[in-house]
């Protein structure tokens, strides 16, 4: 089970929901596979989607600001549109580059899992 990266706390109480050898395993997305221009109101996985996946949603009219400080920043009455267009452009197709910070984590999930190299 992968959790948000704003779930560090909630961690435990799932790891205690489930005990080895069940199976399952409980991981939180790290921080540092954030995107830094993406501010804290990006929720939940969008937090770590690439420039080119943000750039393509603010062009396609998608509500993102830009902070003085340049961070990019979504109202949270605009959250549920913003999230829907990232998430299509997702499903359009991913490319390497947009897993470079995710990178590790992603490997990290897959081991935990089992996956074979």
């Amino acid at each position: 089970m992968v959790l948000d990266w704003d779930s560090q706390s909630k961690l435990q109480t799932f790891a205690n929901l489930v005990k080895p050898p069940d199976g399952y395993k409980a991981l939180v997305w790290p921080k540092d596979a954030f995107n830094p221009r993406l501010g804290a109101a990006f929720k939940g996985i969008e937090r770590v989607y690439s420039d080119r996946i943000v750039n393509r949603a603010i062009k396609a009219g998608a509500s993102i600001a830009k902070r003085k400080d340049k961070v990019l920043v979504v109202h949270s009455d605009d959250y549920g549109e913003v999230k829907r267009n990232l998430a299509r452009i997702v499903k359009e197709g991913l490319r390497p580059k947009d897993l470079e910070r995710s990178r590790t984590f992603i490997e990290r999930v897959l081991r935990v899992a089992g996956a074979k190299a």
